[in-house]
């Protein structure tokens, strides 16, 4: 009787092991993917935001300037997505965003690089 017990113990294991294990790796992934977007679209905004900040407020904006406030907010709390407010929202009609372009800062470290030997391969060939 025992062994008996014990058959249908493996079965069942058997069956909720099958069913079991794909859905908690299923579900980690799933959470995984989910946390990833969420971090790159924080930092998407906080480049925009950055690039907001980085231009000069406008001459004829007001002390609360609704797009600069928004960026601000966004720089308090980084890994928050900070939607726009419907100001801000308005504001965007008569401003464009900026355009967030990291290729001088990159100019300056492949240049540092290429001081040390390194090169591309493209270039040596």
């Amino acid at each position: 009787m025992s062994k008996d017990v014990w058959e249908k113990a493996e079965v069942i294991g058997k069956i909720v092991g099958a069913v079991l294990v794909p859905t908690v790796i299923g579900l980690s992934v799933l959470v995984y993917n989910q946390q990833a977007s969420q971090r790159d679209m924080a930092a998407r905004m906080a480049q925009i935001a950055v690039g907001i900040l980085t231009e000069a407020p406008l001459a004829d904006a007001s002390e609360s300037d609704p797009l600069r406030s928004w960026a601000i907010e966004v720089l308090r709390n980084p890994t928050e997505i900070t939607p726009l407010s419907s100001s801000a929202s308005k504001e965007l009609y008569f401003r464009t965003l900026p355009r967030f372009d990291l290729t001088d800062h990159f100019k300056g470290t492949f240049k540092r690089y290429e001081d040390r030997g390194f090169r591309d391969e493209a270039e040596t060939k």
